[in-house]
């Protein structure tokens, strides 16, 4: 008897250089970085509050003491949220070519797939009793199909 096992492999929900288009993140990173970074990082290692202190933390005392680990900091969650949603590998070079002279928008890329995961597992899932309980179960699979397509149009 035996199982088989499928990964899917996806890319990116935004591209690198979609910044612009959510201007709620990239202001959040642009004023305080470590607060994104730290969100990212407590999303992909599914950690709790005195993790996300210490990683906000130690990306804050990185980006001013020591900028070229700071990269290698976004660069290592990068990689957590590419493998936590199977999300097609980039080649080393690649990697380091974006975490070094693109880490701004690689990070706001990050924090967007976090959050976009993070709906996506809210609206598969729902854990308000409300929701569950008081709407009737037609009306519910109607209102998630519609509201998966339009969150999948980018509206």
């Amino acid at each position: 008897n035996t199982s088989a096992t499928t990964t899917f492999t996806t890319m990116f929900k935004f591209g690198l250089f979609d910044c612009l288009s959510d201007i709620e993140t990239t202001c959040t990173y642009i004023w305080c970085p470590c607060v994104t970074h730290a969100n990212t990082a407590q999303h992909v290692l599914e950690s709790g509050k005195s993790q996300w202190v210490a990683s906000c933390c130690i990306f804050f005392w990185m980006l001013h003491l020591f900028p070229m680990a700071n990269m290698c900091m976004i660069h290592n969650t990068r990689k957590g949220v590419m493998r936590k949603y199977n999300i097609e590998e980039e080649s080393c070079m690649d990697a380091c070519l974006t975490a070094t002279f693109c880490s701004c928008c690689s990070a706001i890329q990050q924090s967007r797939e976090c959050l976009h995961q993070q709906k996506l597992r809210n609206l598969e899932s729902p854990t308000d009793a409300r929701d569950i309980n008081m709407t009737p179960p037609a009306y519910t699979s109607t209102k998630y199909q519609k509201l998966k397509s339009e969150f999948e149009d980018g509206g």
